[in-house]
């Protein structure tokens, strides 16, 4: 993993202002109890099992009630039968939660990661992509509580070897259609992965661990044609998403950058430049990440994206785009100056106090409802082992939540947020 060793910059003078968030931890007492089950849980033999997967909040019954699907993950030689798979809880309203996995056809195990959701045939249902290192998997909403998964007869579950990891759904050729954008992290096989400190990849700091991703085979996007009889067409080639080569892509979003009409892609990348996909409105992209901005921090440097999020931050009328990164790095936040020309103001923003962390999941969202979109941010290293490396380092570490102070600024008010950000 990309570390470019940066130095947490001073907090600026608080504003005084009191903050009225705070979280507290309710999965248990709200029935969602699960654990998630991803590789060694001490120490890690390949970077398979570093990533853990991934969550969603999402009403799959339209009864206005957000629920939530947790893709679970495996062990190397597979976990114990019905111990690691994914689960769907149906929110059953005041705070409650019913495990509803079985009865809605959602219990495969597997290394899962990643979820997408979209309508994709257009029935008022929410249909759900899930991927995984392996085949993946497409889950048509059957409208009657429960769903059927047609990776394989559509043509999206891929080609088995993959290790898949994000996805979106776009409508990138505005036929009515959803179509469906998948990123592979890296080609993985098991058999031929170096062991920990047997290449100049395999160390943390002068300490062995897994290995990669630098020094794997790169991985690749996948993109899919909807051709609106739940069949997909896979277009990769012709649409130009494979143009861009060498790279270890992780999370995708779409959304309209450049302010066309048309809808775009943003891939983060992990120890390589990130990819900015412009629609050119004729069935094909042309991936624009440094001339636009998007392809690194504000130095020039790769970095280890993670997670992704978009939104009008500061109430412009554009997009705009933070990512997470690997520990000893600032996290980007890619102000949209127009036309699609986006600039990394992550230190000005006062982002950039926090570089001892590993950086995942992102959002930005109006947490103290002041009408300006907030910055939250989960935490966590991938090395089981760091505390034994580094004990400035921990293996399990806070959230983090920074509040928009409207100006163009965020603060750390993550010590203000409750237990539940510790």
């Amino acid at each position: 993993m990309i570390s470019n060793s940066a130095a947490a910059m001073p907090k600026g003078k608080f504003s005084g202002r009191a903050w009225p968030v705070s979280f507290t931890e309710t999965a248990i007492a709200a029935g969602l109890q699960f654990s998630y089950t991803y590789g060694n849980p001490v120490s890690k033999k390949y970077v398979i099992e570093a990533n853990g997967s991934g969550t969603a909040f999402l009403d799959y019954d339209n009864d206005g009630l957000l629920d939530v699907l947790l893709i679970n993950g495996s062990r190397l030689g597979g976990a114990a039968a019905g111990a690691a798979t994914n689960r769907l809880y149906r929110n059953l309203g005041k705070g409650r939660f019913g495990d509803v996995t079985e009865k809605a056809g959602m219990a495969r195990s597997g290394w899962g990661n990643g979820v997408c959701g979209g309508d994709i045939d257009n029935d008022g249902n929410l249909d759900l992509y899930l991927t995984y290192y392996g085949r993946n998997s497409l889950y048509r909403n059957t409208g009657k509580g429960s769903f059927t998964d047609i990776g394989e007869t559509s043509g999206t579950a891929g080609n088995g070897r993959d290790w898949s990891t994000g996805c979106t759904f776009i409508d990138y050729d505005r036929d009515g259609d959803l179509d469906l954008l998948v990123t592979a992290y890296l080609n993985f096989d098991i058999a031929r992965a170096p062991l920990p400190g047997s290449h100049p990849f395999c160390f943390w700091k002068g300490k062995p661990v897994y290995c990669g991703p630098r020094g794997m085979p790169y991985g690749k996007l996948t993109l899919y044609r909807n051709r609106g009889d739940l069949t997909f067409e896979e277009v990769s080639e012709p649409s130009g998403i494979r143009a861009p080569r060498d790279f270890y892509a992780f999370t995708a979003l779409t959304a309209d950058l450049d302010a066309d009409g048309w809808p775009d892609l943003y891939v983060a990348c992990d120890s390589t430049p990130s990819i900015f996909l412009r629609n050119n409105k004729d069935g094909t992209f042309t991936d624009l990440a440094t001339e636009t901005g998007l392809a690194y921090n504000d130095n020039g440097a790769e970095q280890a994206g993670m997670g992704l999020a978009a939104a009008d931050y500061d109430n412009d009328g554009r997009i705009d785009i933070t990512k997470t990164n690997f520990i000893g790095d600032y996290p980007n936040l890619y102000r949209n100056i127009g036309k699609g020309i986006f600039t990394d103001i992550s230190i000005k923003a006062g982002l950039a106090v926090n570089p001892d962390h590993v950086l995942w999941g992102v959002g930005l969202e109006d947490l103290d409802n002041d009408g300006f979109r907030d910055l939250f941010q989960v935490t966590g290293h991938v090395y089981p082992e760091v505390g034994t490396i580094d004990q400035r380092e921990a293996y399990k570490s806070p959230r983090l939540v920074y509040r928009n102070l409207g100006n163009g600024k965020f603060e750390d008010v993550s010590a203000l947020s409750g237990a539940a950000a510790a």
